[in-house]
């Protein structure tokens, strides 16, 4: 009997192989797919915020009058609203040369990649994100979000500030491996397919 069942394995083995493999490589493209969609819905928040004329025109006001406690606080609720809106833990403004003007929420890193893409953000008028980084505040890895804010008076466009704010793609991670591993499988290949699928969910 397990000269048998040996056999059968063996005999199944490229199949089971395959099929594992096959898994993980769906696995694997969801998470990409994922991850790809939420980069570009928060690109989208980001340029929903360098659309409002209305609020560029606030921070525009802002950095012509840096100590008018009334202008400053009204930036900070409209951060403020922004983070809840669209859950950050951090939402700030910074100049065109990458120093923070003003912010909402937990102290943040503005990482040095964050600035590098400040000269061609300005240039393109498009949101963009810097890599994945570990903040150096939480070692949380984040990646940033920047937005310009540009004002046009008399058909000159003018550099207001650029919008950033941090977050990661922990969730849509989660969703893609809790929706793999929920996938009925044959038997024989349910704890080693889960094994495989766990040292993928913790490495990535």
């Amino acid at each position: 009997m397990p000269l048998l069942l040996i056999a059968l394995v063996s005999f199944h083995r490229p199949q089971l192989e395959r099929y594992a493999f096959t898994r993980l490589e769906i696995a694997a493209r969801l998470k990409v797919q994922l991850v790809e969609t939420w980069i570009a819905e928060r690109r989208g928040d980001s340029r929903v915020v360098a659309l409002d004329t209305v609020f560029v025109e606030q921070v525009d006001d802002f950095r012509r009058h840096p100590a008018a406690a009334d202008k400053a606080a009204a930036i900070i609720r409209r951060l403020d609203v922004i983070r809840s809106a669209y859950g950050y833990p951090f939402a700030g403004l910074l100049d065109p040369q990458g120093q923070l003007l003003i912010a909402s929420g937990a102290v943040h890193e503005i990482s040095a990649q964050t600035v590098a893409l400040l000269p061609g953000l300005f240039s393109s008028g498009g949101a963009a994100q810097s890599q994945c980084y570990l903040d150096a505040f939480d070692g949380l890895a984040s990646l940033n979000f920047v937005v310009p804010l540009q004002r046009t008076l008399a058909g000159k466009t003018r550099d207001v500030a650029a919008g950033q704010a941090p977050d990661a793609p922990r969730p849509a991670w989660g969703l893609a491996y809790l929706q793999i591993a929920s996938w009925p499988a044959p038997e024989f290949l349910s704890s080693t397919t889960q094994l495989a699928l766990d040292a993928r969910h913790t490495s990535g």
